[in-house]
């Protein structure tokens, strides 16, 4: 016996509102994966507006502001860092 539960909407405003939160729990579960990805050192250098040298970058790094991790000798720098060092302005 299938115990699943259809709900159906009972105007079209309704079906609208209901693929609209739909959406946007979608997107934020997007988001939130997509913060924990890594980046190469050039990925990040296009995040900024207008787009910052890879000499920049290693200055930012080198004083803090940025973490950049390693791993068998390649750079890479965390996606949800980044964003919070831009939100946190500790990138001047």
């Amino acid at each position: 016996m299938n115990t699943d539960t259809t709900i159906m909407p009972s105007s079209l405003e309704d079906l609208a509102d209901l693929i609209r939160r739909i959406i946007k729990q979608e997107n934020q579960e997007q988001q939130t994966a997509s913060k924990d990805r890594f980046l190469s050192p050039r990925e990040v250098c296009k995040l900024f507006e207008p787009n910052i040298s890879l000499r920049t970058l290693l200055k930012w790094s080198k004083r803090g502001c940025l973490i950049r991790h390693q791993l068998g000798g390649v750079t890479f720098y965390k996606l949800s860092e980044i964003m919070e060092a831009i939100n946190t302005s500790k990138v001047e």
